[in-house]
């Protein structure tokens, strides 16, 4: 369980960014004062990088080829195909 919300209006924000890529589900169950319920859920499948962050991210395979925002080489270039490459493509 992630959160429970007892008040109006009943929310929860997922923010991708929390979570590692792959497929989830989201399950919503919801109670009245009676005890009656009802529940529903949907997957969602997270991509594999989060370009536009503003970060970086190594774990996503990201580079400053296919995330130029996120991956600058600062002074450097951009070669991600070069054994001197970092592990972010970048070549000093």
């Amino acid at each position: 369980m992630v959160d429970i919300d007892t008040s109006q209006p009943y929310e929860w924000t997922f923010d991708p960014r929390d979570y590692m890529p792959g497929e989830y589900s989201i399950k919503v169950v919801a109670e009245d004062i009676d005890g009656n319920n009802a529940s529903d859920d949907i997957k969602v499948i997270i991509e594999g990088k989060n370009c536009g962050d503003g970060i970086c991210d190594y774990e996503y395979n990201e580079s400053c080829l296919d995330c130029p925002k996120d991956c600058s080489c600062n002074n450097g270039t951009c070669e991600t195909q070069s054994p001197s490459a970092d592990k972010f493509g970048c070549v000093s």
